[in-house]
């Protein structure tokens, strides 16, 4: 964030520059703390929105949130031994937190540049699904999707 503060240009390649791994690391690992530790430093970006005066801030900004939030939720598939009532509290912490009740209200103008997935378990979320969140991870799981 400082070094996008201060550097006087700026270039955008929307390419795919890098290979990404799924079968080892922490892609298939669980990670309890993912959720809170991207809004860490989130919260250092948002320090910096009136700095750089972005006129969709907010959406950029919800849209990384909210891809976070759902590959929060697909994450904790990982985590073979969680019970539903263990996958019910980590998922009400997410939505307890500060940036998720916040950002909610831009959920459904940003949902559709989210992937298919994470639109579903966010949406699943905000209604507080956790059953069928809980049912779908399980089943995710039984697929090896």
């Amino acid at each position: 964030a400082e070094i996008f503060t201060h550097a006087k240009e700026i270039l955008y390649l929307n390419e795919a520059l890098y290979n990404y791994r799924t079968s080892s690391g922490m892609t298939t690992k669980f990670n309890e703390n993912y959720y809170q530790d991207f809004c860490f430093v989130n919260s250092y970006i948002k320090k910096y929105k009136y700095l750089w005066n972005i006129d969709d801030f907010d959406e950029l900004y919800a849209i990384k949130l909210f891809t976070i939030t759902g590959r929060s939720v697909t994450q904790s598939r990982y985590n073979q031994n969680m019970t539903f009532i263990d996958r019910k509290k980590y998922l009400q912490k997410i939505i307890n937190d500060a940036d998720f009740k916040n950002y909610k209200y831009l959920y459904k103008n940003i949902k559709s540049h989210l992937k298919v997935n994470y639109q579903i378990f966010n949406t699943l979320l905000i209604y507080k699904q956790y059953l069928i969140i809980h049912i779908l991870l399980k089943l995710k799981n039984i697929n090896g999707q």
